[in-house]
């Protein structure tokens, strides 16, 4: 069903996917790859508030994956439902992989939505340290620095994350 499922996905039939991996949850509840799988689809598919609760289920079936927690801590924080859960994902995604530079924008984005922006502030620098010409990382760096009373440094970063990646605009307004 697994590999129904991505062949589905992979020809575009998303529908027939999501029921493939519907069927692949059913027949081995407790195999957390199905239930990941299909929160990535979701979040593919622009639905982070559907992938939610199969990243819970995922990252419960397999605690030590960083990848899960961050999954989760991302779509709690794009559907702004729950941002106290949305940290505490995001803290278990950086604790399990501290030098990962997305878990740590993902919690930087999280401090955002909660307009915790020198926490944010924080996040952004340790992951630019990571990954130091990462455009979504510098977008979320510049806008952390202009709620933080510094809009012209935080313009300037902005627009050097725009020089090579134009899209990293229309990702931030998505």
């Amino acid at each position: 069903l697994l590999n129904e499922a991505g062949e589905a996905e992979s020809a575009g039939r998303y529908v027939d996917a999501l029921a493939a991996f519907g069927g692949a949850i059913s027949a081995a509840p407790e195999d957390g790859a199905a239930y990941a799988r299909r929160a990535q689809l979701f979040d593919q598919l622009g639905h982070p508030d559907l992938a939610v609760a199969d990243y819970r289920v995922a990252a419960r079936l397999n605690p030590g994956d960083a990848t899960l927690h961050k999954g989760l801590c991302l779509g709690l924080a794009l559907s702004n439902h729950d941002l106290d859960g949305a940290l505490a994902a995001c803290n278990t995604a950086v604790k399990l992989s501290p030098n990962s530079p997305d878990a740590l924008s993902a919690r930087g984005y999280t401090q955002l939505r909660r307009a915790a922006y020198a926490e944010a502030e924080k996040d952004y620098l340790a992951a630019l340290a990571l990954s130091p010409a990462a455009p979504s990382e510098m977008f979320g760096f510049g806008v952390a620095i202009i709620h933080l009373g510094r809009a012209k440094e935080g313009r300037g970063e902005i627009a050097s994350a725009t020089l090579d990646s134009a899209g990293v605009i229309s990702e931030w307004q998505n």
